[in-house]
């Protein structure tokens, strides 16, 4: 427990410790990397600041932040063996990667990059992703975990791009233009474009789940809210497929369903020489 400013340039925490830093209301800043297979708390009210990369040689066993406060991860990669729960406010610098091995990572508040020109992945293996507030400013989106949810608030990436891989089910829901890159889901895969158009990729970047639930709304009126598949289709592997758009839908490949059910709701429709 500390009365002023925290500047810590160690950069390991032994084995089996947890090292808690309460800060109050002052400002908590790492200098350098920091490593160690020692779990890592910061209780501060001011801005924590990760300046270094983050358990890149030994991965820190847990993480934690509190609320209220802002917490800056500026060294492009924060790993850790357990789950990684920030109470408050994330901001990213750069081309960033959050990375667990087989356990949670949590983002309760917002998760904001520096204006969409880099880069964000979150790798939990088979933990939990879940994103409760706005994540905004980046360019494109990767998610691997067990169960993700980022419905909660209201995601934007800038360009566009978010592939999915999940063992579990994926709840996600984001303003404006989504295309899905190469993804599969082990469960359900329910994603909503809000007043924007959904778009899946084309030859060998196809969409495969347990089940597939797309929706592309367009509560404005502006003729915005369709849905293409691409070239590399729909597939899943245990459940149904339902497709819902606004406005118009547009089905340029193939859609495979494993019990048989699909559900187009457009409109208006196209369909191409594509097998149903």
């Amino acid at each position: 427990t500390v009365t002023g400013p925290v500047s810590v340039n160690a950069t390991t925490i032994p084995v089996s410790q947890v090292a808690t830093l309460n800060a109050g209301a002052n400002p908590v800043t790492f200098n350098t990397t920091l490593d160690g297979a020692g779990g890592l708390v910061v209780n501060a009210s001011g801005l924590t600041t990760f300046t270094g990369v983050v358990g890149g040689i030994t991965p820190l066993a847990s993480l934690q932040t509190d609320v209220p406060g802002s917490t800056a991860v500026n060294g492009g990669a924060l790993t850790t063996t357990g789950t990684q729960i920030f109470g408050d406010p994330v901001t990213i610098d750069g081309t960033t990667g959050f990375n667990t091995t087989n356990a949670g990572i949590n983002f309760s508040p917002t998760l904001t990059g520096p204006g969409g020109a880099n880069d964000l992945t979150l790798s939990a293996g088979t933990g939990d992703v879940t994103a409760l507030g706005v994540v905004s400013g980046i360019r494109n989106l990767t998610v691997n975990g067990g169960n993700v949810n980022m419905a909660g608030g209201i995601i934007h990436t800038v360009n566009n791009l978010v592939v999915f891989n999940a063992v579990g089910d994926v709840s996600y829901a984001q303003n404006g233009n989504l295309n899905i890159g190469l993804s599969n889901v082990t469960g359900t895969a329910d994603i909503t474009a809000n007043n924007g158009a959904i778009v899946t990729g084309g030859v060998g970047n196809g969409f495969t789940a347990g089940t597939v639930i797309l929706t592309a709304n367009d509560t404005n009126g502006t003729d915005i809210g369709t849905l293409t598949v691409g070239a590399g289709g729909i597939t899943t592997t245990g459940g149904s497929i339902t497709l819902k758009s606004g406005d118009g839908m547009v089905i340029g490949g193939p859609l495979n369903s494993s019990n048989g059910n699909i559900t187009l709701a457009a409109g208006a429709l196209a369909v191409a020489s594509v097998p149903l």
